[in-house]
């Protein structure tokens, strides 16, 4: 377990050094605030830099080609929101949006390979972040969720978590902007 928030990288270094483990889990969410993010560039800086920038750094360090060669796993959590841009947190689905197509490119990446790279596109977790956002009903426990992928850890490809929102996605991703843009 590495504490993102604790490491330091150091000024002019080249690369995140990352020890081996089976499997690495990146989940990093910070919503921000839409309105703020609109008027205050570093607001918007934060919520990409949070939700994909900084990301990236740990995946490039963990994906190293000797790594691909191994029995390993990555599992890279994103968002329901990267799949249809909505008014109140554009910023948000903007950068888990970057952040699943980058993952989109490592699952081609890593197709003939030992390694394994699972994108987890999540919908309402009931975590701190999505309190009051949704009801009950549509949110689902940490616990289940690792659970579920862990009696498949080496699982390759995207799923959404819990199931049901994929038929949501993709009705939504089909519903014109006209009414999107009221939900």
């Amino acid at each position: 377990y590495l504490d993102l928030e604790k490491v330091e990288i150091q000024k002019g270094q080249k690369s995140l050094v990352v020890p081996d483990f089976d499997l690495y889990i990146i989940a990093a969410g910070y919503l921000g605030d839409n309105e703020l993010a609109k008027r205050d560039f570093y607001e918007a800086k934060r919520i990409i830099d949070i939700n994909f920038t900084s990301i990236i750094s740990w995946i490039n360090a963990i994906t190293t080609n000797e790594r691909l060669n191994k029995k390993m796993g990555l599992w890279i959590f994103t968002s329901v929101a990267s799949d249809r841009g909505r008014p109140s947190n554009y910023f948000y689905g903007a950068a888990k949006s970057g952040l699943k197509v980058f993952s989109e490119g490592l699952i081609s990446r890593c197709f003939n390979k030992n390694f394994s790279v699972r994108v987890i596109n999540a919908g309402f977790m009931d975590t701190p972040m999505s309190y009051g956002k949704a009801p009950k009903i549509l949110c689902i426990k940490t616990s289940k969720v690792a659970k579920i992928l862990l009696k498949r850890p080496f699982k390759r490809g995207i799923e959404y978590m819990p199931w049901f929102w994929k038929p949501i996605m993709i009705l939504i991703r089909i519903l014109p902007n006209k009414i999107v843009s009221k939900l």
